[in-house]
């Protein structure tokens, strides 16, 4: 399921479905440019952007991988994750 997915990996799976050798002989990209380049939002409410309250997906992936994945505690993402973060953590 998508859900489950990376944001990271949901745009790179997206890079791919478009490109060539993810569908052979069409002659459209099937999702839009416009879909993939548009700001991230939940649109829970007007104007709403993931950025105003997420970090950048690279970092949020690799906070979820190691909270979720690799079952890590706020010492441990810190020091991995975010390792110029350890003197405020």
């Amino acid at each position: 399921m998508i859900k489950d997915v990376a944001k990271t990996l949901v745009y790179r799976l997206c890079a791919w479905r478009n490109s060539p050798a993810g569908g052979a002989g069409r002659t459209a990209a099937p999702i839009p440019a416009s879909i993939i380049e548009r700001a991230p939002s939940a649109e829970l409410r007007p104007e709403q952007r993931d950025e105003d309250s997420l970090p950048p997906y690279e970092l949020l992936d690799q906070i979820l991988h190691g909270y979720v994945e690799l079952h890590l505690g706020r010492e441990q993402l810190v020091a991995e994750v975010c390792p110029h973060r350890r003197s405020s953590a």
